[in-house]
């Protein structure tokens, strides 16, 4: 039987920092996604006003992934 990882709490504590780091910068996204519609969706997500683990999850992984694989500053 699987189990649910807590992804989006991780975000908020744990994994803040990375966030911070490579999602919240102008430069996440890489010119694909609007910087201040991601900043929405963390104020949303950290708030707890609407869960925005999806998104966050899936933007931080793309940015690790362009920046290793695509040659971008970390």
């Amino acid at each position: 039987m699987g189990f649910a990882m807590p992804v989006g709490n991780w975000l908020r504590t744990d994994l803040r920092a990375l966030v911070h780091d490579h999602v919240l910068t102008d430069r996440a996204g890489h010119g694909l996604f609007e910087p201040e519609t991601i900043r929405d969706f963390w104020r949303e997500h950290y708030a707890g006003w609407r869960d925005r683990t999806t998104e966050l999850w899936g933007l931080l992984v793309f940015n690790l992934w362009y920046e290793r694989f695509m040659g971008a500053p970390p």
